[in-house]
């Protein structure tokens, strides 16, 4: 099974973080919602432009927090879109959603741990 977050990752960012930890989390758990919502609605549209553009940049802020394996199923969708593969793509998004749900319930854990601290 593959982590859904790194964990060497995540101490570095508490390290350098320290109090505005939960602050970083906080963000990305905002800006995964509103990338979700672009790259559904580009979708919906057929905008595989748009979708390309949020997925790409949702990719990157996967990365900044550790979530490769979130990360890594971006840029397979990426590709997915790339070469017209439309069965691909839709499998590759439901994943999406699965794992991002997976990561974002670790980081509603890490903002709770880091509040009880």
């Amino acid at each position: 099974m593959v982590a859904h977050v790194d964990e060497v990752i995540i101490a570095g960012l508490k390290d350098v973080m320290g109090n505005e930890y939960p602050v970083l989390l906080e963000a990305y758990l905002q800006d995964s919602r509103e990338r979700l919502r672009l790259a559904e609605y580009a979708l919906a549209e057929n905008n595989m432009s748009a979708l390309c553009l949020a997925i790409h940049s949702f990719k990157g802020s996967c990365g900044n927090v550790g979530a490769y394996e979130l990360a890594r199923l971006c840029q397979a969708l990426e590709l997915a879109v790339e070469q017209h593969n439309r069965p691909l793509r839709d499998q590759l998004f439901a994943q999406i959603k699965i794992e991002l749900a997976a990561v974002r319930i670790f980081f509603q854990l890490e903002i709770q741990a880091s509040q009880a601290d």
